[in-house]
């Protein structure tokens, strides 16, 4: 018993076929027609909100703070703003200024965001700034923050070259679905016939697949999203041997012929 527990456990490895829209989908088959007329029966999924890209600096002050409080994080700001009229970057003060622990490293960067967002008064003051300029100082429950807009965007929609190759995608996934059981029957009846994946997969435009060694217990790394039952189905396959039933996978199905056992 002692010799069983510290017993390797077997290993298996298998060549599959995936058979799931995303697997089976041609987005080249999609024309740019198609594509152009999804994009516009469908404009509002494209929308884009209006955005700023900016930097804080932040000033940590309580929302019931004394006013000698108030006004000692105040001469801090005021002497940020001393510097940035002198010349020095807003960058580089926020890594020598900045309150807001994330901020030190990235130099107060915020990235991109949105309307809603934010907490109310830096969103209107930061919405409110042109390109390049920095705002009056803004209390916020944080404290006292320095805004600087660094780019903006107005709300509109993305461009169709940015999203056709999605579209396409999504297209072509759909197609794939509607013929999916059509082209799973075509593969069971070539399988039947002992046809091996590789003739299977060159009738369906699908690539065979090979995982990486597995147990009985711990199933494919790539097919991790299969269940118990099925990843004992595939390991207890005799070697050579190819599923006669498809393995509901994800979306679709497995093929799969072991071609390891260790």
């Amino acid at each position: 018993a002692r010799k069983d527990a510290f017993a390797v456990p077997a290993k298996a490895r298998i060549d599959y076929l995936l058979l799931t829209p995303g697997a089976l989908a041609d987005p080249a088959s999609i024309t740019e027609q198609e594509a152009a007329a999804y994009y516009d029966q469908h404009k509002d999924s494209f929308k884009v909100e209006e955005q700023v890209k900016a930097r804080h600096i932040l000033v940590r002050v309580d929302d019931n703070a004394t006013e000698a409080d108030v006004a000692k994080a105040m001469d801090t700001v005021k002497k940020v703003q001393a510097e940035l009229k002198s010349g020095k970057s807003f960058e580089d003060l926020a890594g020598k200024y900045t309150e807001d622990p994330s901020g030190v490293q990235t130099g107060g960067e915020l990235g991109w965001f949105g309307r809603e967002r934010m907490v109310k008064p830096f969103e209107e003051a930061a919405f409110a700034l042109d390109k390049g300029a920095v705002s009056d100082p803004v209390r916020t429950q944080f404290g006292i923050h320095l805004i600087k807009v660094e780019d903006k965007k107005a709300a509109g929609f993305e461009e169709f070259a940015t999203v056709a190759e999605a579209i396409r995608r999504a297209l072509a996934e759909d197609r794939a679905a509607e013929t999916l059981q059509d082209r799973l029957d075509q593969a069971l009846e070539m399988v039947l016939v002992g046809e091996p994946l590789e003739a299977v997969g060159k009738a369906l435009g699908v690539n065979v697949l090979t995982t990486d060694h597995f147990t009985r217990e711990q199933g494919p790394v790539d097919l991790a999203a299969m269940s118990p039952e099925n990843t004992a189905v595939l390991f207890d396959l005799a070697l050579n041997a190819t599923t006669q039933s498809p393995l509901p996978f994800e979306d679709g199905y497995v093929l799969a012929t072991k071609r390891e056992q260790l």
